[in-house]
């Protein structure tokens, strides 16, 4: 999620990026899933920002069987909510929510974080468009915790993040 030098996404107290920590994360998941045998199409290469209309196009005209999107999540702490944290996964269509839930499932299960749901209906334009198979949003953790902050910042907890993201994957496929 996120990208280019305007779409920053959220930003932690760090004034880490979101999109730096959704890239590190999609890097380490790539590995994972190519490690266990799948083929890879990244719809954001690099620092690139392709529109939310071209990230579902480029999922359309392929040949993928599954859709992930990756994102921290953040609320407005200036109201008191940094005690928001977790992870959930969202989906548009009902071909998403066995996926989404597998994943959820997964995360929750692999990192210890908090259950902050998992979320049908998401209106999220690169998994709306995206019909042609099953895509879902991962929410990793909130970018706007101090403690969920840290755990993203940690190149171990991202590489737990890509082998729960990639068991719930398998699960899924499994089940099908």
């Amino acid at each position: 999620g996120h990208g280019g030098p305007t779409n920053l996404g959220a930003v932690g107290a760090t004034g880490v990026p979101e999109k730096d920590i959704n890239r590190w994360t999609v890097d380490a998941l790539q590995a994972e899933l190519q490690a266990a045998g799948a083929q890879v199409l990244m719809v954001r290469e690099g620092d690139d920002n392709p529109s939310p209309r071209e990230r579902a196009r480029r999922v359309v005209e392929s040949d993928a069987q599954l859709f992930v999107s990756v994102h921290a999540n953040a609320t407005d702490t200036a109201g008191g909510f940094l005690r928001v944290a977790g992870t959930s996964t969202f989906y548009k269509h009902a071909t998403g929510r066995d996926a989404a839930a597998a994943v959820q499932r997964r995360m929750l299960e692999h990192t210890g974080l908090d259950d902050f749901g998992l979320v049908g209906n998401f209106n999220y334009t690169p998994i709306r468009l995206a019909t042609n198979v099953p895509a879902i949003l991962v929410e990793q953790a909130f970018v706007s915790h101090p403690g969920d902050e840290a755990r993203l910042l940690d190149p171990a907890f991202r590489a737990t993040t890509a082998r729960a993201v990639r068991a719930g994957l398998e699960d899924f496929l499994r089940a099908r």
